[in-house]
C-alpha cells in the first residue's frame, strides 16, 4: 500500500491540494467569515444611525464619510483577526480578501495611510483578477508570459487562470482586485494625493479586461475624486454616467439630488432647478423631496429660472399634505420669498405670518421669519411696525 502510494506520481501534487483545501477552508471559516460578519454587522450599525444634512452636498457614500461614528474597537478586532488569518494561512485564496478587509477597517477609522498602504498591497501582490491568486516573483519567473503581460502596470495586471487554481472555484472566491484598486483611489483623495488619485482611475479606464459591472463604481470614485477637490463642474459628468448606469432605484434618486447640488454649487442654477425638480418625479423620501423642492425655490430666487406659479403651486399643495407638517413653517416662508421675488409684498408678509404662526419646533425658522418682516417693513420706513419685529426675530435667533 505504501509502495503503490510512494509510487503514484501525483502524490505530492494530490497532498499539496488537499493542504491548500484545508488551508482555504480554514482562513474561510475560521476568521475571515467571522470578520465579514462583524464588519456587515458594523456597517448597518453605522447605517441605522445615519441623518442625511440635505442642505449641504450629500456623501456620494453612505459609509465611509469623516463623519461616520464607526467604533476604533470594532475595526481594531476585525484587523486582529484578519491579520491572524493571514499569518496561519498565508497562501489562502482569502488573503486578498483579507488584507482588503484589513484596508477598509483602517478606513474607517480615518487612518488613510495605513487603508492605502493594505490597498496597495493587494493591488500588487494579488494581481490575478480570475482568482485573486498571488503573483509572486517565482510564479513570474516560472511562467511563459508574453512581452504585453510583462509591461502590464501595478495597478491592472492579471495572471493567467490554471488549472490548480481553477480547483477552488466551489469556495465561490470572487476576485476584489477591482474593488481595492478602487478603494486605494478614494484613499488616496482623502490623504489630499489627488494626482496620484487620478492616475489610477486613468490606468483603469484604459484597461481593457475592467469588469463592466464596475463601471459604474468607477464613475462614482470619479465624481468623487473631484468633489474632494471641490471641482464640483468637473464632477457633473460621471456623476451623470453613474446614474445612467445605477440599476437601484433609490441610489439613482440620491445620485440625482447630488447631481442637481453640483450643478448648483457650479453656478448652473437654470440646470440645478430642473434637476431637483426631477428628484420629485423619482420617489424620494418626504424629506429628500422637501429639500429638492426647496432648492428649486433657491435656484429660482438666485436666478430667475423656473416658474414662479408652478413652484407656488407645488409648495402650497405640500402644506395641505399631512406627511409635510413639520415642514409647514418652512414652506409658507419659502412661499413668501418666491412672492416677494415677484414684488408681491402684502402675499409675501401674509405668507412670513403664516409661517410664524404654524412654527412650534423651530425657533431658527420663527425668527427667519420675524426678520424678513422686519427687512421689508424697514425697506419701506416702517420703522415703529419693525422693531418688533426685530426684537423677536432677535429672541428666536439667539435662542
Amino acid at each position: 500500500m505504501l509502495a503503490v502510494i510512494g509510487g503514484c506520481s501525483s502524490g505530492k501534487k494530490d497532498q499539496s491540494w488537499a493542504g491548500k483545501v484545508w488551508h482555504n477552508t480554514n482562513a474561510h471559516y475560521n476568521g475571515y467569515y467571522y470578520a465579514k460578519l462583524k464588519m456587515t454587522e458594523v456597517e448597518n450599525s453605522v447605517l441605522d444611525s445615519r441623518k442625511d444634512d440635505y442642505d449641504q452636498l450629500l456623501p456620494i457614500y453612505l459609509l465611509g464619510n469623516p463623519d461616520d461614528p464607526f467604533s476604533a474597537n470594532d475595526m481594531d478586532s476585525i484587523i486582529k483577526r484578519l491579520t491572524v488569518v493571514v499569518k496561519l494561512h498565508p497562501k489562502s485564496m482569502w488573503s486578498d480578501d483579507c488584507y482588503f478587509y484589513i484596508g477598509k477597517s483602517y478606513y474607517y477609522k480615518k487612518d488613510y495611510l495605513s487603508a492605502s498602504a493594505a490597498f496597495q498591497y493587494v493591488s500588487s501582490e494579488f494581481k490575478d483578477t480570475k482568482q485573486g491568486a498571488s503573483s509572486s516573483k517565482k510564479k513570474k519567473k516560472k511562467s511563459s508570459s508574453s512581452s504585453k503581460d510583462k509591461n502590464v502596470n501595478d495597478y491592472t495586471g492579471t495572471v493567467k487562470e490554471t488549472k490548480e487554481s481553477s480547483g477552488f472555484k466551489m469556495f465561490g472566491h470572487k476576485p476584489v482586485h477591482y474593488t481595492d484598486v478602487l478603494w486605494l483611489a478614494r484613499s488616496h483623495a482623502m490623504l489630499n494625493n489627488f494626482g496620484e488619485a487620478q492616475a489610477i482611475l486613468a490606468y483603469l479606464e484604459q484597461d481593457p479586461k475592467f469588469p463592466a459591472e464596475k463601471k459604474v463604481d468607477l464613475a462614482l470614485v470619479k465624481a468623487f475624486v473631484s468633489i474632494e477637490q471641490k471641482q464640483y463642474r468637473n464632477a457633473i459628468e460621471p456623476m451623470k454616467q453613474a446614474i445612467k448606469l445605477t440599476k437601484n432605484k433609490k441610489a439613482v434618486t440620491r445620485y440625482t439630488y447630488i447631481l442637481a447640488q453640483l450643478y448648483q454649487s457650479s453656478g448652473d442654477y437654470g440646470t440645478a432647478g430642473k434637476t431637483f425638480a426631477a428628484v420629485s418625479d423619482l420617489s424620494p423620501s418626504y424629506e429628500m423631496d422637501f429639500y429638492a423642492r426647496i432648492n428649486v425655490v433657491k435656484n429660482y430666487i438666485a436666478s430667475g429660472s423656473g416658474s414662479p406659479a408652478q413652484i407656488i403651486s407645488d409648495l402650497t399643495a405640500m402644506t395641505k399634505n399631512t406627511n409635510f407638517s413639520e415642514f409647514y413653517d418652512q414652506l409658507y416662508y419659502y412661499i413668501g420669498l418666491v412672492h416677494l421675488k415677484q414684488g408681491k409684498y402684502e402675499e409675501a408678509i401674509h405668507d412670513f405670518e403664516a409661517s410664524i404662526g404654524v412654527s412650534y419646533n423651530n425657533t431658527y425658522q420663527k425668527g427667519l421669519s420675524f426678520l424678513k418682516i422686519g427687512e421689508m417693513m424697514m425697506a419701506d420706513q416702517d420703522y415703529l411696525t419693525a422693531a418688533p419685529y426685530y426684537d423677536s426675530a432677535t429672541a428666536f435667533l439667539t435662542d
